[in-house]
């Protein structure tokens, strides 16, 4: 029975003469409040009485976790009030007694009995509960929230929270949607993807503006848990499919440096280049090691200087037509390293044909040749006893869409067009023409040099291969230049770069087409012009159109080599080229005591 205001005031008075062991049957007995009520009581005696309590456990304590423990037992049978009635029975021992934590408490053995009555109210709930979820609308988040209100220990809370996340990104603009997501589960299962939503909202906007490969992936890195997560790995795939294809059709012209960044910063593994098969393990690790490959090979321009463009007298001369990259170096450089050709590497353009055969082995093609570039090779092929003669003559894209398809003094016979090209083209030589035809460009651009009185410089040209061609056969129908035309053997047409045609099986027939469809206004006057003087006489006049490859090109312009196309070549020029007795064993003799 508690004292009265006036009791506890007379008590407080005799406090100091009272016998301590009384005080604290009065303090046990929750007669008075130790140390508030008894303020009169000296400091030894206020420390003896806390002594005392301290060293043994606390009666109040005592019975609320009594209470705490009957209000965790028999709650089978419970109504959903009744147990969280004893759930906050508990809970308000445990938020009492855990500061203090007095003699002999149960405060760490609270935890258990929470645990207890929160799985009896789950299933309490779960039991009461399922039907109303039935009822519950997915995809709306007004329903699926009020689920929650009215059931907060619902056993579907975490489908709730995922849910309403998934909706609100569909509802909403991603700030709005997060700010109300944190409204709703401030704590809950996406809140760190929400805030990040937050956070990375502006951006993700730019990088999806910037299409660019090297940003999504820097995003993608950024923001691990970023709510776009799942559409920057779709941009992502994407953008390394149209790079792949990018890499497919531009090979040679790929930058090298783009292919290495991506390599080194993880965007695209070696595997992945092998298995999209613009890359082998070999061509990747020149192009690594590009430089120091390069700087062991030897310089092109300083080779062609040491060459001599002149033509052996009884040779038939091989001339390569075309305008700028379109490929005309590569296919010489295609039977240079053909079995089935022999190649002086001596005499006329002998030290650029050795160049071009290190750079062969090496899976490496050269740049533009200058712009006056001209190179003769003397190769023969053998055939029994028998050897065919050859010049093969190389010379300057610019040279022939300039000065002697688009010259620009109007001349129309090539002996009037000086010396160079077309003063080999007029020597006594019989002649193979081969005509170089590029399927991945029709107009070409290249910086073109331009000598005057005050100097030279370079301006901006556009080369139409279609418009370059029809004027070089309209050329060739000149009378000037009948003299040339009879000593010609063939004139045939060569499909160059042929593997971005597709499988070696169907080349031919796309190049064929490729041909037709852009090229139809040369067909017929070369016909008629090869028909006047007897050109092409075992194919009727009509000239041949063969495909042409160094081999398999991967990215950044690495090959592998293939003499399959330049073996194709070597047998047009066994058949439409004159033999030479190599002479018998009489013969040889002969030569050595002459």
């Amino acid at each position: 029975m508690a004292l009265s205001e006036q009791q506890i005031q007379q008590l407080n008075a005799q406090c100091n003469k009272l016998p301590i062991a009384k005080l604290v049957d009065y303090i046990d007995k929750g007669f008075v409040r130790f140390p508030d009520d008894l303020s009169a009581l000296s400091e030894d005696r206020k420390n003896a009485i806390a002594a005392i309590l301290n060293s043994r456990p606390n009666p109040q304590e005592q019975a609320e976790w009594r209470a705490a423990e009957s209000a965790a037992s028999n709650l089978s049978g419970l109504e959903l009030d009744e147990l969280r009635s004893r759930l906050a029975t508990v809970k308000a021992y445990q938020d009492k007694w855990d500061a203090s934590r007095p003699v002999g408490n149960h405060v760490d053995d609270a935890p258990a009995l929470i645990e207890r009555i929160k799985e009896q109210i789950k299933t309490k709930i779960g039991d009461i509960e399922e039907s109303d979820w039935q009822a519950v609308d997915q995809d709306s988040v007004e329903s699926l929230i009020k689920h929650k209100e009215k059931y907060p220990d619902t056993c579907h809370l975490d489908e709730i929270d995922r849910r309403v996340w998934t909706l609100l990104k569909q509802i909403f603009d991603t700030v709005e949607a997060a700010d109300k997501y944190l409204g709703y589960f401030p704590d809950g299962l996406c809140a760190a993807e929400a805030r990040e939503a937050k956070v990375c909202y502006d951006e993700w906007d730019a990088v999806k503006q910037q299409y660019d490969l090297i940003a999504t992936s820097e995003f993608i890195k950024s923001h691990p848990l970023s709510p776009f997560g799942d559409e920057a790995e779709e941009l992502f795939r994407m953008l390394k499919a149209d790079e792949v294809q990018g890499m497919v059709e531009l090979q040679g012209n790929y930058p090298i440096e783009n292919l290495l960044y991506y390599l080194d910063n993880g965007i695209f593994t070696e595997e992945e280049l092998i298995e999209q098969k613009v890359a082998t393990s070999e061509s990747i690790q020149i192009l690594k090691n590009l430089e120091r490959i390069k700087n062991d090979l030897p310089d092109v321009n300083a080779e062609i200087a040491k060459c001599r463009k002149v033509c052996a007298d009884k040779h038939t001369d091989v001339f390569l037509f075309g305008i700028p990259s379109t490929g005309k170096t590569c296919i010489l450089m295609g039977l240079i390293g053909c079995t089935g050709i022999d190649v002086d590497t001596v005499r006329a353009g002998g030290p650029y044909s050795s160049a071009l055969d290190q750079y062969l082995k090496a899976g490496l093609t050269i740049g533009q040749t200058p712009k006056d570039f001209v190179a003769t090779i003397e190769a023969e092929i053998t055939d029994g006893n028998k050897k065919h003669l050859l010049n093969l003559v190389e010379m300057s894209g610019e040279d022939f869409a300039f000065k002697i398809a688009d010259n620009e003094n109007g001349k129309i016979s090539f002996e009037d067009m000086g010396n160079g090209a077309t003063r080999l083209l007029c020597n006594n030589n019989r002649k193979v023409f081969f005509i170089i035809v590029d399927p991945t460009a029709r107009v070409v651009a290249f910086n073109h040099l331009v000598e005057s009185e005050e100097g030279s410089y370079l301006i901006r040209k556009n080369v139409n291969q279609r418009v370059i061609l029809k004027r070089m056969v309209d050329l060739l129908k000149q009378p000037e230049n009948k003299d040339i035309l009879k000593k010609v053997e063939a004139i045939n047409i060569i499909v160059t770069k042929s593997d971005t045609l597709g499988s070696e099986e169907e080349r031919d027939q796309k190049a064929l087409q490729h041909f037709r469809d852009n090229y139809e206004n040369i067909i017929a006057p070369l016909t008629a012009l090869c028909r006047e003087f007897d050109i092409n006489r075992d194919n009727g006049g009509r000239p041949k159109l063969y495909t042409f490859s160094l081999g398999q090109f991967y990215v950044g312009g690495i090959y592998k080599y293939s003499d399959r196309d330049a073996m194709k070549l070597v047998q047009v020029l066994r058949s439409n080229t004159e033999t030479f007795s190599s002479g018998g064993f009489g013969d040889k003799l002969k030569k050595v005591f002459n």
